[in-house]
């Protein structure tokens, strides 16, 4: 599971999201894809 995610804009870094490290037995796997999307969303992805 990937801790970082950076979103390209022509060619340049636009931003940046960090997650920290993925435990599967807390259990937040949809929080942190809900929270992804919404980043992403803000991002104009």
């Amino acid at each position: 599971m990937t801790e970082r995610v950076l979103f390209i804009f022509d060619g340049k870094i636009a931003g940046e999201r960090r997650f920290g490290t993925y435990e599967q037995d807390r259990g937040d796997l949809r929080a942190r894809e809900e929270s992804l999307a919404a980043w992403l969303t803000k991002m104009d992805f």
